[in-house]
């Protein structure tokens, strides 16, 4: 229950962000008649989506920012057609895969990937915990023997090793992708992520190491 409010609780706030860049929700607010969609009402539709994006290997939270994206920043999608049609689905998700360069959406990434809280209360690091939503990636690369590509999004996307991954239990490429990640990380990041050491030590550690 916790990861699934958690994940909702993540849509819901990239969709709010999102939705205040639009032209048609800054025109509204300029005369105060919009406020930010609730997590009550809309936790059904951002479960769905979250099912809908994970049986196809698609990060829930990028294809939000396309479906935005695609519409030209001027109206925000309904949340009932975040995910599209039978008809159209085939060809949404092709036009998706030509999304390569999203600079405002990897900013927003990065900015959020700190410790931090959801309005669900449950909290969650991108150097310590493990992302259902990087999973389902990292299980579509190895079906598709994209180990390279696996491991050189661990910035962004697929997080690197994780000792507590069954995807990366099985994955051929889990000892070379533990280098990498450990090269990267100015502190002990598999410790962390196996729960030897704690969260704020290592970000202690961090901040010592670029003093």
């Amino acid at each position: 229950m916790g990861s699934t409010m958690q994940l909702e609780a993540t849509l819901l706030s990239d969709y709010n962000f999102w939705r205040a860049q639009t032209w048609h929700t800054k025109q509204l607010r300029e005369k105060g008649y919009l406020r930010d969609l609730k997590l009550k009402k809309t936790a059904p539709a951002f479960t769905a989506l979250g099912q809908w994006c994970g049986e196809r290997g698609i990060d829930p939270r990028r294809w939000i920012y396309f479906r935005f994206a695609s519409r030209n920043w001027r109206f925000a999608p309904r949340l009932d057609q975040l995910i599209p049609s039978n008809k159209r689905e085939n060809e949404t998700i092709q036009k998706y895969k030509l999304l390569k360069t999203t600079p405002a959406f990897s900013h927003r990434v990065h900015e959020q990937s700190r410790f931090h809280a959801e309005p669900t209360g449950v909290y969650w690091d991108v150097n310590r915990d493990i992302s259902h939503l990087a999973e389902a990636i990292k299980r579509r690369y190895i079906a598709t023997n994209q180990l390279e590509r696996c491991m050189s999004e661990m910035d962004s996307r697929t997080f690197g090793y994780h000792p507590r991954s069954r995807v990366c239990e099985r994955c051929p490429a889990a000892t070379e992708c533990l280098r990498r990640l450990q090269a990267k990380a100015p502190f002990d990041i598999v410790a962390l992520r196996r729960g030897d050491v704690d969260l704020q030590s290592c970000y202690v550690t961090a901040q010592r190491t670029r003093s």
